[in-house]
């Protein structure tokens, strides 16, 4: 596959400037560099890319279906035969691609929203901000508390997905997260969380709440959060095989398994060949290089 067909499918454009004067200047390495007559700077098919500067790009692929198939870091590195940092770098890389590609899907219809909590974690860290705590031991708190983050998931009826990581459930936040992706002819439906009607008020939408502790979980037949809660289920059991992930890597892996859980029914290979154009190809034109 030739990346730059998918990226550049549009024509030509320089990532730094967004300039479409563009010409050839020769190639290193086998791949294509330009310059831009706009800005006078050069660049690669790769430029602003998480292939960008990789001496191994040969292993890229590979990554992609490892990742598919969700192994570990550890079993990334052995199957592409790299280090365990290398394999660490090369997911979050990837990961940050996917979220770019992501954060362009929109969710419309009848719209399920529903959270789901994640101990919050330090893991890796060196310089803990809480007392050390035994793997596998219990919350202080039981239910909501500060020692959990939220993981709001909406979902509609075409079973495509939106991940947001929260650190306090207010409408305000879901507002400012999630507002921009729902359609505002939109129903959305919820528990009986106050901050969900607090959103589902801001933006103007029709709102059908479940109250869930009286046993009402479907409204009309047609209304109800069901489809989100096994969504839910799914990504907790894919989830355990990482044995925890630290809270601040979490969001990736939400991003990560809503790329998971649509391709689910893609045929063999399909899934792996559609990380990979999306984790790559869809860098938006307004990148700008990280600072040396």
């Amino acid at each position: 596959m030739k990346l730059k067909l998918v990226r550049f499918k549009d024509g030509l454009f320089c990532p730094h400037c967004n300039g479409t004067r563009i010409v050839l200047f020769g190639k290193r390495k086998e791949i294509q560099r330009y310059h831009c007559k706009s800005c006078g700077k050069y660049f690669n098919d790769l430029t602003g890319t998480p292939m960008a500067y990789s001496k191994k790009l040969d292993k890229w692929p590979a990554l992609s279906k490892a990742m598919q198939e969700g192994l570990s870091i550890r079993k990334t590195a052995k199957k592409l035969e790299i280090s365990v940092d290398t394999s660490f770098r090369w997911r979050h890389k990837l990961l940050n691609g996917l979220d770019t590609y992501r954060s362009k899907v929109e969710l419309s219809g009848v719209v399920e929203m529903d959270e789901t909590m994640f101990r919050r974690s330090e893991k890796g860290s060196r310089k803990l901000t809480r007392k050390p705590r035994k793997r596998g031991s219990d919350n202080h708190v039981r239910g909501r508390s500060k020692e959990q983050v939220y993981a709001v998931i909406a979902r509609d009826r075409t079973n495509k997905s939106r991940s947001f990581l929260l650190e306090q459930m207010s409408g305000s936040a879901l507002v400012d997260k999630i507002g921009r992706i729902i359609d505002n002819k939109s129903q959305v439906c919820t528990d009986y969380w106050r901050s969900y009607q607090t959103f589902a008020r801001k933006l103007n939408l029709t709102h059908h709440r479940l109250n869930i502790r009286l046993g009402r979980r479907v409204l009309h037949g047609i209304y109800h959060i069901q489809n989100v809660n096994s969504y839910h289920s799914r990504l907790k059991k894919w989830m355990t095989r990482f044995n925890g992930v630290a809270t601040k890597y979490l969001y990736n892996y939400l991003v990560w398994f809503e790329h998971v859980d649509e391709s689910r029914k893609f045929a063999d290979g399909l899934g792996q060949q559609k990380l990979f154009i999306s984790s790559f190809a869809n860098y938006p034109r307004n990148y700008v290089p990280a600072a040396a």
